[in-house]
C-alpha cells in the first residue's frame, strides 16, 4: 500500500531532513568554549577610558578554569568560566595590602565583573563587555 504525504518534502528539504543528526550529534560533542591559554602571563596594557597609574595589573589562566594574578597592589584568585555565550568569572578573592601610590585596583576589580566575551588579537587578550566594547587590553 502506497501512501502520499500531506506535506511532501522537496529536495531542499529532504537534505536537511538527511543532515539533522548530523547537526545534532556535532552540538552534543562540541564540548564547552575554551578560555585562554593557560600558563601565559598577562600584564595589562589599556583600559579604554582609565589612565593606567602605578604598577600593572596582571592575570594568568591556570588549568580547570583557575586564574590568578595581581590588581597592581593586591593578588587575586578565583574561577574564570567559558561559555558558548562568552566568558565569566566567578568569585574573586584578594588580599587588602595598603597599597602606597595611585593604583587602578577598584576600576579593575570593576571591569572584571563586567567581562562577557574574549579574543586573542595579534600577541593581546581582549576582554570585552555584553555590547562588545573593550574593558581591557592585556599584552603577553
Amino acid at each position: 500500500m502506497k501512501t502520499r504525504s500531506k506535506f511532501p518534502l522537496g529536495r531542499g528539504m529532504s537534505a536537511l531532513a538527511a543532515l539533522l543528526p548530523v547537526l545534532v550529534l556535532t552540538a552534543a560533542c562540541a564540548g564547552p568554549a575554551a578560555l585562554p591559554e593557560a600558563g601565559v602571563d598577562w600584564t595589562l596594557a589599556a583600559m579604554p577610558g582609565t589612565e593606567l597609574e602605578g604598577p600593572a595589573p596582571t592575570m594568568t589562566f591556570a588549568e580547570e578554569g583557575r586564574v590568578h594574578g595581581s590588581t597592581g597592589c593586591n593578588r587575586f584568585t578565583g574561577t574564570a568560566e567559558a561559555t558558548a555565550d562568552g566568558l565569566s568569572f566567578g568569585p574573586l578573592a584578594a588580599t587588602r595590602m595598603a597599597c602606597i601610590g595611585p593604583t587602578v585596583e577598584t576600576e579593575y576589580l570593576a571591569r572584571l565583573e563586567r567581562v562577557a566575551g574574549w579574543r586573542i588579537d595579534g600577541e593581546s587578550l581582549v576582554f570585552t563587555d555584553g555590547a562588545g566594547a573593550v574593558l581591557m587590553v592585556y599584552d603577553r
